[in-house]
């Protein structure tokens, strides 16, 4: 049996770590988040502060408005049926080789943690497509999954819902960001802990000599300004564009 939050009479839910909008929205009982939640006037300064509904971070503030609860007919002494709504949420990832060349048609296995019932994950899917794209439909419960690589041998862990905001105006977070997208994507910037020493330092440089080597041979690569190693705006944008979000 699902188990939602206390229904707010309207309030503010402060966002833990792991946490997205469509997440929090869910455990209140909201599966239409992004039209009910999300888009609410009350949300408008932290939809301008954040831009992305899945990069929250700890501390953010989502307001959660009243649960409107509706009432079914029912026939007495007989068995009714009733389906509880669920919501699904696309998890997209584009693998790529050592060589930066698309894993095409690449077998996988994809195990998700998630809340339980309702909510139920059965992989669609059995190889990527020929970009290198993996999708599936997940439940917006989800907190974690394991990505297993058939023929390569590796396993991935995936963290939903941890990623940072590039936050330009909160350094730490910015800087743990940034680790997040360039461990990633492969340019190694040692621990994920939002300080910016000299393994994070040489990884951003890594990540814009990359860009300014390969700039518009792809349409995800564009200029991150110079190579400095300094995440600003420039490099938050590349930083962004190439990884996807």
């Amino acid at each position: 049996m699902a188990r939602f939050k206390k229904p707010p009479a309207g309030g503010k839910h402060k966002v833990k770590d792991g946490e997205w909008a469509g997440s929090i929205a869910a455990s209140y009982g909201y599966f239409d988040w992004f039209d009910r939640v999300w888009q609410r006037e009350e949300n408008k300064a932290l939809r301008e502060k954040r831009k992305d509904p899945h990069v929250l971070t700890a501390g953010d503030q989502l307001f959660i408005p009243p649960l409107e609860l509706k009432a079914e007919p029912g026939s007495t002494e007989q068995k009714n049926r009733f389906r509880l709504k669920t919501a699904r949420e696309a998890l997209r990832i584009r693998l790529l080789g050592a060589d930066g060349q698309p894993l095409a048609s690449e077998p996988y296995e994809l195990r998700v943690e998630h809340g339980g019932a309702p909510d139920k994950f059965e992989q669609q899917n059995e190889n990527t497509d020929d970009d290198g794209i993996l999708e599936e439909s997940i439940p917006l419960s989800a907190t974690k999954a394991v990505l297993k690589l058939k023929n390569l041998g590796n396993e991935i862990e995936l963290l939903i819902g941890h990623l940072e905001p590039l936050d330009l105006s909160n350094k730490k977070i910015l800087i743990k960001g940034t680790q997040q997208r360039l461990a990633a994507l492969g340019f190694e910037p040692g621990p994920i802990d939002g300080i910016d020493g000299p393994l994070t330092q040489a990884a951003v440089k890594r990540f814009q000599q990359f860009c300014k080597d390969n700039a518009g041979s792809d349409s995800s690569i564009i200029d991150s300004g110079p190579v400095d190693g300094i995440v600003g705006e420039k490099t938050v944008a590349a930083l962004l564009k190439y990884y996807g979000c």
